[in-house]
């Protein structure tokens, strides 16, 4: 963690902010543990835009709740508590003596479940979660209490995977609206595009 720091430079840019409650960060993915004690009083209410029930693994489709369904005996999956590492990342509270400390320091975050079972999730939930994220209309026919000014995405479609045409017009109506756009890129280990990351904006 130490080196992740220092070459992040993370120390340089908490002399100069550590983030402010203006600005709602969006993380899209596997879901939140809420409860987790390095992320108290940082989440705002999200959503679950996992349609499949097969994938959701909570026996349902989009639902106002985007907690994670694993359970402590599902620690040896690596697709276990990835929101909520993520999210930490983004955010987990610093000099609290627990975990680590994220990026940000003041920033709320706005979770957001696009991913079910193995981290395997859609084009559609994809887009319809980032029109949500954004404060667009979408098919959950409900709206977040603070848009995001931020969507973070650490996913992608795969490298060399066919142009996901929808979740570039909601990434476009997202930036139209005002939005910043942050998505995984190399995590496949290739030169070939990966997307969202590989659009043009």
């Amino acid at each position: 963690f130490r080196r992740v720091l220092f070459r992040s430079r993370l120390p340089q840019a908490w002399s100069i902010t550590r983030g402010t409650p203006s600005v709602v960060i969006a993380t899209l993915d596997t879901g939140i543990v809420f409860n987790h004690p390095d992320l108290g009083g940082r989440l705002l209410p999200g959503y679950d835009f996992v349609n499949s029930t097969t994938r959701s693994m909570d026996g349902d489709g989009y639902d106002p709740d985007p907690s994670e369904p694993f359970d402590d005996s599902d620690t040896t999956s690596i697709y276990a508590w990835h929101g909520t590492h993520t999210a930490g990342i983004l955010g987990a509270i610093g000099d609290n003596m627990i975990g680590v400390a994220g990026v940000t320091q003041n920033c709320p975050i706005l979770p957001i479940r696009v991913l079910g079972s193995n981290r395997n999730g859609s084009v559609y939930d994809l887009a319809e979660a980032i029109r949500y994220a954004a404060g667009l209309p979408n098919a959950s026919g409900t709206l977040p209490v603070r848009k995001a000014n931020v969507i973070n995405m650490s996913l992608d479609s795969g490298a060399g995977s066919a142009v996901p045409v929808s979740v570039g017009e909601a990434c476009q109506d997202a930036k139209n609206a005002g939005v910043i756009l942050v998505a995984a890129s190399g995590n496949q280990g290739s030169s070939e595009p990966s997307y969202p990351a590989a659009f043009d904006d």
